[in-house]
């Protein structure tokens, strides 16, 4: 479980910087405090407490709410500037795949965890 919120607080991070370097400054402190989610949670996972599987699985409900905000939003834009402009286009690419990578992956982690968590004690 370590890993997996190592993984997790990179990914939000590398999407954190993709978005403050897309001027998307809103959405990329949303990541960064899911980011700090996984961090905060980290030293409770090192010492074996349910606590610590309780902050994973809170990130990663978040972070899909989150990358499912995020995603629409990003849909919206293009369509919005298809209907506009007449052009379909996403702006920031990279956030995109990097969202939809981080939503397979906390779907991933959230049916893990749960059962960890359950039986946890």
């Amino acid at each position: 479980m370590f890993k997996l919120m190592i993984l997790a607080s990179f990914g939000y991070a590398v999407l954190t910087i993709f978005m403050v370097l897309s001027r998307d400054y809103m959405d990329a402190f949303v990541a960064l405090t899911i980011t700090l989610i996984f961090i905060f949670g980290l030293s409770d996972v090192l010492n074996n407490k349910k606590s610590g599987t309780a902050h994973a699985i809170t990130g990663s409900i978040i972070g899909l709410i989150f990358e499912t905000y995020y995603v629409i939003a990003l849909l919206a834009a293009a369509f919005d500037d298809l209907i506009n402009n007449g052009t379909f286009e996403f702006k920031p690419l990279s956030n995109f795949f990097i969202a939809m990578v981080l939503f397979v992956f906390n779907l991933y982690l959230f049916f893990h965890l749960r059962v960890e968590f359950k039986n946890k004690k």
